[in-house]
């Protein structure tokens, strides 16, 4: 087999996990919006109305991963695997103190954000709620983005698709569960949604 082949063998088994990954998010994205929605139109309203200022804050809190990706795989390919480990590390205790920062003023200024992008009255407590969670898993989502983007420049992305499969499969059961109530467990509405969130994402950093 030529040079080229190989090449392009090893690019497709990096990328294929990945693409893989993304799909089976936007998916999940789908269903989670079809659970959340079953339980009541206000309380999705709420969530997506949260969601829109969270999303902001998670991308500011991968603020390093994109460069530890680049920066990893150049050591990577010096052959300086130490260097590599450092620029990890780097990378996820920066995205760490970013994202305590972020999630300190959102957690702080909930509900002035939620009054600045002009949410419907009957759903700012639900919506506050969510954001004010949510603070929390910045924290989180920060450190996994890190780690991700570590196992990236070390080229484990079949890794990232196992374990996002299994945080995804988790996020669902955990929504569904804390949302609806089941057996002792209390029904939950939109504080159950959030709480699934932070639960999975507290697994994936410490998994």
């Amino acid at each position: 087999m030529s040079e080229s082949a190989n090449t392009e063998k090893t690019l497709f088994q990096l990328s294929f996990p990945l693409v893989l990954n993304a799909m089976i998010g936007m998916g999940v994205m789908i269903a989670d919006t079809m659970i959340i929605s079953a339980y009541s139109e206000s309380a999705a309203a709420a969530v997506s109305i949260a969601n829109q200022i969270l999303l902001v804050a998670f991308d500011l809190s991968a603020l390093f991963a994109a460069g530890a990706v680049v920066l990893i795989s150049r050591c990577l390919g010096a052959k300086d695997t130490a260097g590599a480990r450092r620029m990890a590390e780097t990378a996820m205790l920066g995205n760490a103190i970013v994202s305590v920062s972020i999630g300190v003023m959102i957690l702080a200024l909930a509900p002035w954000l939620i009054s600045a992008i002009n949410c419907p009255a009957e759903i700012v407590s639900d919506a506050v709620v969510y954001l004010r969670v949510g603070a929390f898993t910045i924290l989180f989502n920060g450190v996994m983005i890190a780690a991700t983007a570590t196992l990236r420049g070390f080229g484990e992305t079949r890794v990232i698709l196992f374990l996002g499969i299994f945080a995804y499969a988790a996020y669902l059961t955990s929504a569904y569960v804390l949302i609806f109530g089941a057996g002792p467990l209390p029904e939950l509405g939109v504080l159950g949604s959030a709480l699934a969130t932070l639960i999975v994402r507290f697994t994936a950093v410490v998994t």
